[in-house]
Parts: structure tokens; sequence; C-alpha cells
């Protein structure tokens, strides 16, 4: 319940930032799970990503990376970004 307020707290606060990302970009896992990190300890809001497993599984590993790295640095990442699945663009990464 917690976080479902957030998210429409978010969403009409007009400070949601969303981060698409190319199926460019989720085709190297490294590179999907470094960007999203960084996205995460930049604030933002939500990822927009292809329905495949692996890319949310990338996504996830690199916001569980921004809190490790946000504790090392002493910083605070009050609410991990959303993941949204699009279901309209296939990911080659298999």
């Amino acid at each position: 319940v917690k976080r479902n307020k957030h998210f429409y707290t978010v969403l009409d606060s007009k400070d949601f930032l969303e981060a698409t990302i190319s199926l460019q970009y989720e085709e190297d896992a490294l590179l999907l799970r470094n960007l999203s990190c960084i996205l995460t300890l930049g604030g933002v809001s939500s990822f927009d990503i292809s329905a495949n497993p692996e890319s949310v599984k990338c996504v996830k590993e690199g916001m569980k990376d921004a809190f490790l790295l946000a504790k090392k640095l002493n910083e605070t990442i009050k609410y991990p970004p959303f993941i949204k699945v699009s279901l309209g663009a296939l990911n080659p990464m298999k």
C-alpha cells in the first residue's frame, strides 16, 4: 500500500522522470545494468523496458547496485524506481 501511495504521489507531483531504454541498449546486459545503476542514483522515477525477463533482471540488478553504492557514498535513495514493461517491443537479448 505504501508503494502504491508513493506511485500516485510521484505522478501527481510533476517530479516523475521516466527513462525509456532503447532496444539497442538492452542487447548489452552490462550496459543495461550500468545505465540502471546510474539513472537510479540520478533520481529516475521509472524505467520503461521491453518485456524480456533478462532485461528486467538487469535493471533490477542495476538498481540493487545503486542502493549499495549510495550506502557507501552516504547518499539516500528514498524509493526504488518503478519498472514499466512495454509489451509492444520485443527484445533480441536471450
